[in-house]
């Protein structure tokens, strides 16, 4: 989960998960999963499902690719 700017509450979570083959959960889906294992607050805001995550050389994802994803979003 990333962190991006919101005007209301100065930051907001935002979360990428990965779909699994054959399935296209819809945002409210996920919300409603995440809702029912987490306290309110910790909720993202926004919730993206996406085929894969940018990975690095060494395995890990990307979060500063996923982060300027995020803010170009905002913008645009």
């Amino acid at each position: 989960m990333l962190c991006v700017p919101d005007p209301v509450f100065s930051e907001v979570g935002r979360a990428y998960v990965i779909r699994e083959p054959g399935s296209d959960p819809s945002e409210e889906e996920l919300r409603a999963f995440c809702k029912e294992h987490l306290v309110n607050f910790k909720v993202p805001k926004t919730i993206i499902a996406r085929d894969m995550l940018p990975i690095l050389p060494i395995g890990k994802v990307d979060k500063v690719t996923l982060q300027r994803e995020a803010l170009a979003d905002l913008e645009g």
